[in-house]
């Protein structure tokens, strides 16, 4: 969700690689909170034709209190599992 973040680690892995070992390391927007951001980053990566050799769905949230996403659903449920859903869904074809 923090496009600036992950350029700064993306950096930083970049300089702690040797420069043989440096690949494509790529910095793409995907805020679990909202499923239309999960099928742009879906559209974009089918575009790009890149291969997906393994896919690690992570991301996670806690809250101690109830959150809407803008989509209708508790926020928890929809960061924790429903999007990693969509998302694994939207690139399985793959």
């Amino acid at each position: 969700r923090d496009v600036d973040k992950g350029e700064r680690a993306r950096a930083e892995i970049m300089r702690s690689l040797p420069r043989r070992s440096r690949g494509n390391v790529l910095v793409w927007c995907l805020d679990l909170a909202d499923f239309s951001s999960v099928r742009r980053f879906c559209t974009r990566f089918r575009d790009a034709g890149r291969p997906l050799h393994v896919l690690v769905n992570n991301g996670g949230v806690r809250h101690d209190f109830l959150r809407v996403t803008t989509d209708g659903v508790e926020e928890q449920y929809q960061v924790n599992h429903l999007s990693h859903v969509l998302l694994t869904m939207e690139l399985l074809p793959m």
